[in-house]
């Protein structure tokens, strides 16, 4: 059950962050965004968090024009709870419960990847604004990417 829980709060929390308009594009966006959510919760091992995902991203892209950096991470960590919850709660069953251990685990690899998501943005953010800027944040984020997923990659193939 507390995979969804956190689900269903990930995903309010994503589709409400660019707070859109009630009666504009966005707002239907919203709309459309929360069935999917709730068709999310409901059956998490579907096309339904893919598709709250998208409508989530389209809702931003519609609603927000110039987010402050602060307001960028919190919806994107906001999708990236979405993604983390779902793949957990769509193999435990809608009524069972999850061990501990799996749990703390699942805890502790979700905040391990949030803070490499966020240290390779906090590693790009000097390059905005810069001539080229977005070539130069991609070509960062790749950088810093291979930088600081490498090492686990190498870490898993060593133990296999």
């Amino acid at each position: 059950m507390i995979p969804r829980v956190v689900l269903a709060v990930a995903a309010a929390a994503f589709l409400l962050l660019p707070a859109p308009t009630p009666w504009s594009f966005a707002g239907l966006v919203a709309l459309l965004g929360a069935v999917a959510g709730v068709q999310a919760v409901r059956a998490p091992g579907s096309s339904a968090p893919l598709l709250l995902l998208a409508l989530g991203v389209l809702e931003w892209l519609a609603a927000v024009e110039d987010p402050g950096w602060l307001h960028a991470v919190g919806f994107g960590l906001a999708g990236f709870l979405v993604h983390r919850a779902a793949a957990l709660a769509a193999v435990v069953p809608a009524g069972g419960g999850v061990h501990g251990t799996v749990l703390r685990h699942w805890t502790g690899t979700s905040a391990l990847a949030a803070a490499i998501g966020m240290g390779a943005v906090a590693l790009t953010a000097p390059l905005d604004g810069q001539p080229n800027s977005t070539a130069l944040v991609l070509g960062g984020l790749l950088v810093a990417g291979l930088l600081l997923g490498l090492p686990a990659v190498v870490r898993r193939w060593a133990r296999t």
